[in-house]
């Protein structure tokens, strides 16, 4: 079995390990994605975002898929629920399948185009200079503030700087995802909402050079094709 076909069973097997209606919605983003048949090697992970209302936070817990996780620790289902953004890993078969955890509010304000500050968690504390892309292709200096919560550091990133908006890696994650489910249809809505906002606010070029840049150096010149027609739709 090749690489891609080995990591698509795996997706298909994966709502057996838990209560996928605890959240929202479940989106695939990453190679799986737009470098399915093309960047997909041995060393590829599942790239997977879980959407979940603050209300059902304490759900996550109940199941021992995500707690089994090294990584996964009750500060960071404290720090969900302020809208900080977490990651863990479990392997399955070998296959390191990465979870993002965003509640509906962080979304819905992403999705706007609303959320003016961006947090994660992290292990490490360090903060190394760093340039930033805007939508408009510009490279600015953006500072980092660092905060330690519980043996945790929340990076806290601006999603605006000077009023323009940055080009974040969360936002090429959000235009090519595909939908694994979605409790209420509210997931694709607000998906579309986005790709329409970004469209009218700064031009399809942008959004195509300036976020979604990396994703297009990894994927298929079909996948580019497939990519743009979607965008193109969520204009309409």
């Amino acid at each position: 079995m090749n690489e891609t076909g080995k990591r698509l069973g795996i997706i298909k097997k994966l709502f057996f390990y838990f209560d996928k209606h605890i959240f929202e919605g479940i989106l695939l983003t990453g190679s799986m994605v737009h470098g399915k048949f093309f960047s997909v090697t041995a060393k590829s992970d599942i790239d997977v975002i879980f959407i979940i209302k603050k209300k059902n936070v304490g759900l996550i817990k109940k199941e021992s898929f995500f707690n089994n996780s090294k990584y996964f620790v009750d500060a960071k289902l404290e720090l969900l629920k302020k809208g900080v953004l977490f990651w863990c890993d479990q392997k399955i078969n070998n296959v390191k399948i990465n979870m993002g955890f965003c509640t509906w509010d962080y979304f819905e304000k992403f999705c706007n185009l609303n959320a003016k500050l961006w947090k994660g968690s992290s292990h490490h504390g360090d903060i190394k200079p760093l340039k930033i892309k805007t939508i408009n292709g510009l490279l600015v200096d953006e500072a980092i503030n660092v905060k330690e919560y519980k043996k945790i550091f929340i990076r806290t990133y601006k999603n605006y700087i000077n009023n323009v908006l940055v080009a974040r890696p969360f936002f090429s994650n959000l235009i090519c995802c595909d939908i694994l489910f979605d409790k209420n249809n509210h997931i694709k809505q607000n998906l579309d909402k986005l790709k329409k906002k970004l469209i009218r606010l700064y031009g399809l070029d942008n959004v195509f050079e300036n976020i979604l840049d990396s994703v297009l150096k990894k994927c298929s010149s079909d996948y580019k094709k497939e990519l743009k027609l979607s965008l193109l739709r969520a204009q309409k």
